[in-house]
């Protein structure tokens, strides 16, 4: 993750990333919530809501970075491995983000 990245995270407390893999598709990871991330479509809208935890206790920091890397470098395994709960209520964003 560089600075650019870490600087937007800071700021907004979360990351938007464009999807390698498919065109369009978006994925949103908020800094405060250790576990999920957002798919969203071409028009900002969430669509899906994958989570995703580690089999052994790792630090919130590793975490963030273990979800960075496999939006950026391996999608199809971010894909196969996360349980995907659909939308979630905006409430639970809000929540998990404060703004």
């Amino acid at each position: 993750m560089g600075d650019a990245d870490y600087e937007t995270l800071l700021k907004r407390g979360y990351l938007e990333m464009d999807s390698r893999k498919y065109a369009g598709k978006k994925y949103r990871m908020p800094r405060n919530h250790n576990a999920y991330i957002e798919i969203l479509d071409d028009k900002g809208k969430v669509v899906d809501t994958l989570c995703i935890q580690p089999k052994m206790e790792v630090p919130s920091g590793d975490r963030l970075l273990i979800r960075w890397m496999l939006i950026n470098f391996d999608e199809e395994r971010l894909d196969k491995t996360s349980n995907h709960w659909g939308p979630r209520p905006k409430s639970y964003y809000e929540e998990a983000v404060p703004v």
